[in-house]
């Protein structure tokens, strides 16, 4: 009996595919959180943020201060305004003043949130292109170690899951794990005063400046 057409291709299928079959898997992890703690640049740029955070913070609480000096004045027209002795002339331009402070104040709330709000939106955006940059060197030295050392598969052991939170990888052999080499390439031009300063120990963060009052 003759072979049939689709055994003839199935087996020609697995001859053509035998030497795949036949290398061996090689396979690295990365933790990218690790390396934003540990990386000098990330250090760098999370002190950076937090120096334009702070000025930030100040403008804003000047912003505060003013307006809250503003209130105290309304509350001491308020106060003139309903003394019995005042004359209707001197009432009449004390109301005026109040209302002219209240329309101050509710412009400078406006420019509080504003403020508070573009600072918020700037510090973000910068700590997006911060972890961008960081990824792009970080992509740079797993791409010279994938083919000096002909790995198949590199994965972030610590990269979330996009709907619970939870590690995509659930178990790696540290065996594996080239995330010190990572971070090894990417400080080896660290300046030597930083190389004994601590590792940053939290990725950047960018904060609401309203919040630090």
């Amino acid at each position: 009996m003759k072979p049939s057409k689709f055994f003839i291709s199935f087996t020609l299928l697995l001859s053509l595919c035998a030497p795949s079959f036949g290398q061996s898997l090689k396979v690295g992890t990365v933790d990218f959180q690790k390396i934003l703690k540990s990386y000098n640049k990330a250090e760098q740029g999370a002190q950076e943020l937090d120096r334009a955070a702070k000025d930030a913070q100040g403008k804003i609480r000047e912003k505060i201060a003013g307006f809250e000096k503003g209130r105290t004045e309304v509350a001491k027209l308020e106060a003139e305004i309903n003394k019995p002795e005042l004359s209707k002339e001197a009432r009449d331009a004390k109301a005026k003043q109040r209302d002219e402070k209240i329309a101050e104040l509710s412009s400078l709330q406006n420019e509080i949130r504003s403020d508070d709000g573009k600072a918020s939106n700037d510090l973000n955006s910068k700590k997006a292109a911060l972890i961008r940059e960081i990824y792009e060197d970080v992509m740079k030295v797993v791409g010279d170690k994938v083919k000096a050392e002909n790995y198949q598969l590199v994965i972030d052991k610590n990269a979330p899951s996009a709907n619970m939170g939870l590690p995509t990888v659930l178990y790696a052999n540290k065996d594996f794990d080239f995330t010190d080499e990572v971070i090894a390439t990417l400080n080896k031009n660290r300046p030597k005063q930083a190389q004994s300063e601590p590792a940053a120990k939290a990725a950047p963060k960018a904060e609401s400046p309203a919040k630090k009052k």
